[in-house]
């Protein structure tokens, strides 16, 4: 455990499923829920499919039980590329469904119940994300237990790698020059039909050895084969999410015809679509994003699946400043994954993050934040300069 944490850490992987049981095994009211939207400028443009962003908006939500208080993030893009949602959406959904679905009078005996009342809003993962990681935050912070702990077992660090936005090959080779020499483990690029092979190819014959990927976002739906099978022949680490979310049937064609690993994303979206991908033989590589997911909890659970059906796995990441990041170095410290994360330090994307910045070591670890909960919480000063709004949507009082 990290400083200033107690309490039973959880039972590892192999000791049988693990449970969102209470951290303190007692029960939980809520007395406030906050909203703030925030805004960090980008270091510079992140480029990829469909997509284009300057700078970095997300929602933070602040729990009070008490005296303690909880942190989390819904890391939504500012459009419904990526996925349905975006920040005016999350927004809503959390002040308008989420929060009067968590909070009736009778209290939550577990985080796991979060769940369930969650459930009466359909879909909304990435709201539901930041929500849950708050509760759970100020849940373990009262039981002077960590995250990581609370989930398991965990190692003391992360292994961590960086995604490369769309950029010409002579820029993304400065980038990997400059990454690889500050010890990342793996690079990523964004790549789609016409753009970014060329950067790949790139790469690969400047850093011959290099762990590279590439990821594609689902948009290789109309693809030629001949794209595809140069892909094949660059000796990747793995090809994300080639074609869109819902084509089970064609990434498990892709699975059989090429050598390189196929890793799902957008197409996980909860632990069932970890049997599913098993059944299919669709993919041999998952990228468990907790915000993606739904929360903490549910991806925690697909990585006991995971290890089960012998996938590996890994988590990404979606530009989260420090509260996000924390969730996400949580369960990259669990049993059972398995290849480098896309967890990059704070000065990948951002002059200042929200929190104390994350920093990669030269062998390319993170280290776990040390204290209960996720270990860390906003800086008031960064937080109130990059608020662009607050809201009060939830008190008992």
């Amino acid at each position: 455990m990290g400083a200033g944490q107690s309490g039973a850490a959880r039972p590892a992987l192999g000791d049988g499923p693990w449970e969102p049981i209470a951290p303190d095994g007692e029960a939980f009211r809520l007395d406030g829920i906050e909203l703030y939207e925030v805004e960090l400028p980008l270091l510079e443009p992140f480029v990829g499919p469909a997509m284009k962003e300057l700078s970095k908006r997300a929602i933070l939500v602040r729990v009070e039980a008490g005296t303690t208080s909880g942190w989390g993030e819904c890391p939504v893009p500012s459009a419904p590329h990526y996925s349905e949602e975006w920040i005016e959406g999350a927004w809503m959904a959390i002040q308008d469904f989420l929060v009067p679905a968590l909070v009736p009078e009778k209290k939550l005996e577990s985080p796991g119940e979060m769940a369930a009342r969650l459930a009466v809003v359909r879909g909304h993962p990435i709201a539901k994300s930041g929500l849950e990681a708050a509760v759970i935050d100020a849940w373990c912070k009262r039981a002077s237990i960590g995250l990581a702990d609370w989930l398991g077992s965990p190692s003391p660090s992360v292994d961590c790698g960086v995604v490369l936005g769309a950029t010409e090959p002579s820029q993304a080779l400065r980038q990997a020059t400059k990454f690889l020499g500050q010890g990342y483990q793996r690079l990523k690029v964004k790549i789609w039909p016409g753009s970014g092979l060329q950067t790949l190819e790139a790469i690969r014959g400047e850093f011959p050895d290099a762990a590279l990927a590439g990821d594609a976002n689902g948009s290789f739906a109309a693809a030629s084969p001949q794209e595809l099978s140069t892909l094949d022949d660059m000796g990747l680490s793995l090809v994300e999410q080639p074609l869109p979310a819902e084509q089970w049937l064609g990434h498990a064609g892709l699975a059989r015809r090429m050598t390189t690993p196929i890793c799902l994303d957008e197409s996980i979206r909860s632990a069932f679509d970890v049997d599913l991908a098993a059944h299919l033989r669709a993919a041999t590589s998952l990228n468990l994003k907790p915000a993606r997911m739904g929360g903490i909890i549910q991806a925690r659970l697909a990585l006991d699946l995971a290890r089960l059906h012998g996938i590996d796995a890994w988590v990404g990441g979606m530009i989260e400043t420090g509260i996000g990041r924390a969730v996400s170095i949580a369960l990259a410290a669990q049993e059972g994954i398995t290849a480098p994360n896309d967890i990059s330090a704070s000065d990948r994307h951002f002059g200042l993050d929200i929190t104390e910045p994350f920093e990669v070591d030269s062998s390319g670890k993170m280290a776990l934040p040390a204290g209960s909960g996720i270990g860390t919480a906003p800086l008031d000063s960064i937080l109130a300069a990059h608020t662009r709004r607050h809201k009060v949507v939830w008190s008992w009082v």
